[in-house]
């Protein structure tokens, strides 16, 4: 374990099939100390929102393809999120692999990262 602040995380993958980068990044934050909770790839916006209600994380890091729909979905969870006045103590995080810093903010969330990052 690093020195340093230890956070609560939550890792969303919001994708049925998009978890593979939010494992790799869940292990690396536990090792550097920090409290991770890893979701399913499976659940719906509605139940991440409960899911984070019940976890209090400081921040929220979700990781998601691009399809068609995915600026929707993710407005969508950003919207939600302050909604369930989760903003007040989480920062909300966004990457995968075609997610750039500027989609990211357009979308409500604090930070985006893409590849290398």
């Amino acid at each position: 374990m690093s020195a340093g602040i230890d956070r609560k995380i939550l890792i969303v993958p919001l994708d049925p099939v998009h978890d593979v980068g939010a494992k790799l990044i869940a292990r690396t934050l536990r090792e550097r100390g920090h409290s991770v909770t890893l979701l399913p790839p499976d659940l719906s916006v509605e139940e991440v929102i409960s899911r984070a209600r019940q976890v209090t994380p400081d921040f929220i890091m979700v990781s998601r393809t691009i399809s068609y729909d995915t600026p929707e979905i993710l407005a969508k969870f950003a919207d939600m999120c302050d909604a369930a006045s989760l903003r007040s103590h989480a920062k909300l995080v966004v990457g995968g692999m075609s997610i750039r810093k500027e989609m990211a903010q357009e979308l409500g969330f604090d930070a985006g990262f893409g590849p290398e990052t």
